[in-house]
């Protein structure tokens, strides 16, 4: 918050967890809330119970209701919003009701298009992505989500405009020791017995050599379209090192 971050608070005390032996009322020999060390850390006032309190170059608000009364008022929902909207102005921005939830995190984005929401269009969204939720982990320029609908994906355009060169994006097997030089890209994989592993690689080049330490057949396709490149193979429960020259 000090920063220029905003916090809506939604809670009244009176959730049996405030009471739990915890550090907070110091074991149970206090009747603090769980919450009071955090607002005592912010020098919030009473003000901040009615209407959003700057904290540094932030602010913060406290919507004293119970969330699961929120949850069943026919106005819970236009309540919180409301507040969230004063937040957003107090910033000088906007407040925007979509008919959709998105998570970005580095490459990884995470989208779920909602149902009963303000329109029942699908959700386009376009790029270089990695369909992590495909067990074949295919390159897709597009993913059309209808309304019920999940994805999670890899951002193959986040991860070069950050300086990935190469790098292993997605894996159905576990990897480690994975090291990037100017020309080569070593990993080591280990899976189970008798289950098959697939390897999404992003790397400034087509590849020149694969060699496997122990030697393992595979199967490799080479995406020139995103730079990528798919391995599959049998996985193995003992280590097997990858080095893919380029």
């Amino acid at each position: 918050m000090r920063q220029g971050g905003c916090l809506l608070y939604v809670g009244d005390g009176s959730d049996p967890y405030h009471d739990v032996r915890a550090w907070w009322n110091d074991e149970g020999r206090t009747k603090a809330k769980a919450y009071d060390n955090l607002f005592q850390r912010l020098h919030l006032t009473p003000k901040a119970f009615g209407a959003p309190e700057p904290v540094g170059k932030g602010y913060v608000r406290v919507l004293p209701e119970k969330p699961r009364q929120l949850q069943r008022d026919a106005a819970g929902a236009d309540t919180v919003l409301e507040c969230v909207r004063e937040l957003y102005a107090l910033q000088g921005g906007s407040f925007e009701v979509r008919r959709f939830l998105g998570l970005r995190r580095g490459p990884y984005r995470i989208y779920a298009a909602l149902d009963e929401s303000i329109s029942e269009d699908p959700l386009v969204l376009r790029g270089a992505f990695v369909d992590l939720l495909d067990p074949a982990l295919p390159c897709i320029a597009e993913k059309i989500l209808a309304p019920n609908e999940r994805t999670l994906l890899y951002d193959l355009g986040w991860a070069r405009a950050n300086g990935c060169r190469a790098k292993i994006c997605a894996a159905a097997a576990r990897v480690t020791r994975e090291n990037a030089t100017t020309n080569a890209l070593r990993f080591t994989t280990r899976g189970p017995k008798a289950t098959t592993a697939r390897v999404r690689l992003l790397l400034p080049a087509p590849p020149k050599t694969i060699r496997t330490v122990p030697g393992v057949a595979m199967e490799e396709q080479w995406d020139q379209e995103s730079g990528t490149l798919w391995l599959e193979f049998a996985n193995r429960a003992e280590d097997v090192a990858f080095e893919v020259l380029f």
